[in-house]
């Protein structure tokens, strides 16, 4: 009885738990990681490709798929459809910089050059000095699920 009727429509991810207690000096930039399935839509082949064109850039880069990267510095997420990844939200929250597909769901959370990286073939990451802060807000702001959950409830109990 106490839910009123609004007509603005919102939209939330499930989000993450809570921001993780890490700093950015424990990155390694070296290190990339995927924890996509290996199924087609995830272009895991693509994974593997961008990171050979990395690795001739460095030799002393490495690729973690389906680990659990908390490392890494950079995270690779290629599908061809997505819905907003929560492993894309938790790898922002770890201060990785997101190399990923230029795809709806993706580009709400990354700015290419900002936050992240869209990937192209003729791109190979560099370091973005700012992507570790600047992910780690955008979580804090948009993602942390118990915020959302509450503002949610404000907003439908209209107070």
């Amino acid at each position: 009885k106490k839910i009123k009727f609004v007509n603005n429509i919102i939209t939330f991810p499930f989000g993450v738990g809570a921001l993780p207690q890490i700093v950015e000096q424990e990155k390694n930039y070296d290190y990339f990681f995927s924890n996509r399935a290996l199924e087609e839509n995830y272009n895991i082949d693509l994974v593997i490709n961008i990171f050979a064109g990395i690795y001739e850039k460095n030799k002393e880069a490495k690729l973690f798929i389906a680990n659990k990267g908390r490392k890494c510095g950079y995270y690779i997420s290629v599908p061809k459809s997505d819905s907003t990844s929560v492993s894309l939200l938790e790898a922002m929250s770890y201060g990785c910089i997101p190399i990923v597909s230029n795809i709806p769901a993706n580009t709400e959370w990354i700015e290419d050059k900002i936050n992240g990286l869209y990937y192209e073939r003729s791109k190979i990451p560099e370091f973005l000095c700012n992507a570790f802060r600047i992910n780690r807000e955008i979580i804090s702001e948009r993602a942390i699920w118990s915020n959302n959950i509450k503002k949610f409830v404000k907003i439908i109990l209209g107070e």
